[in-house]
């Protein structure tokens, strides 16, 4: 699935920056915490939530009533989800740490690390299976899976946007892309985290 409008496609990837920042693909560093309860940046994130409602009304063809129910779902499950988006960065940021020590990375550690990744992503799992449930109560089968679809399909856009942005050093200068190739170029081979 294409998406059919660039103004549309730019405001979900500006609501998926919002996510980002809060949770869904921060990079390592994070801003200050008065800076996520800024007047201006809930504003914004409001502003973005408004505007992803109305695109996701046209297109899964939502009734006024459906929602509504989505927008009251998104407002109950985005707090876990950020909890646990921010948990599972810490963990693979611990974990990506550990691997970088080599020789003298703590084999006990890394066990728990591994351990606590994997039951984040059940929870993960968890989360969004609470999410279907709830959204199988409103929405027809049609309406769900064209709304993961697009889930998914701008989930990989922003990924891709991001990634982009940091090979170009766009994101942290170019000290941070430098940073990136010399732990690249340093490293021991080790399984992507």
């Amino acid at each position: 699935m294409r998406v059919r409008h660039v103004p549309q496609c730019a405001v979900v990837c500006v609501l998926l920056a919002v996510s980002a920042m809060t949770g869904v693909a921060q990079p390592a560093a994070q801003p200050p915490a008065d800076a996520a309860s800024s007047p201006q940046r809930q504003q914004l994130e409001q502003r973005v939530r408004d505007r992803i409602a109305l695109i996701l009304k046209e297109r899964l063809a939502l009734t006024d009533d459906q929602s509504r129910r989505m927008s009251d779902l998104w407002v109950r499950l985005e707090p876990e989800r950020r909890a646990l988006t921010r948990e599972e960065r810490e963990t693979r940021a611990a974990l990506r740490a550990e691997l970088l020590a080599g020789s003298q990375g703590n084999e006990t550690r890394i066990r728990e690390l591994m351990d606590r990744v994997s039951v984040l992503d059940r929870k993960k799992l968890d989360l969004r299976d609470r999410e279907q449930q709830e959204l199988a109560q409103f929405l027809s089968p049609g309406q769900r899976a064209r709304f993961f679809a697009l889930q998914d399909e701008l989930r990989r856009a922003f990924n891709n946007a991001q990634r982009r942005r940091l090979e170009e050093g766009v994101i942290g200068g170019g000290a941070l892309r430098e940073r990136m190739q010399e732990r690249r170029d340093r490293r021991p081979l080790a399984p992507p985290l």
